[in-house]
C-alpha cells in the first residue's frame, strides 16, 4: 500500500471521527470502512486484527445503543 492510500484511509479515518460529532453522518461506520479498506489493501495478520477488533467494538457499541432508551 502507498503513501497516497495511506493518507486516504487517514482521511477517511479522521472524518468519521468527526462524523461521530455530527449528527447524522455514520461516523463509527466511516472509520470501519477506512479499516476494511486497509486490510483488504494491506492483508497481514495485524491488519486483520485490527479489523476483528474494530468490527467486535463497532458491534458492542450498537448493542449497547439499542439497549439505551430513547431521547
Amino acid at each position: 500500500m502507498g503513501a497516497w492510500e495511506l493518507l486516504l484511509v487517514g482521511v477517511v479515518m479522521l472524518l468519521g471521527l468527526c462524523g461521530v460529532l455530527v449528527p447524522g453522518v455514520p461516523g463509527a461506520w466511516l472509520v470501519w470502512a477506512a479499516v476494511l479498506w486497509w486490510t483488504l489493501q494491506d492483508p497481514n495478520g495485524l491488519a486483520w486484527g485490527v479489523l476483528v477488533g474494530a468490527t467486535l467494538v463497532l458491534l458492542a457499541a450498537q448493542a449497547v445503543r439499542w439497549q439505551l432508551p430513547p431521547r
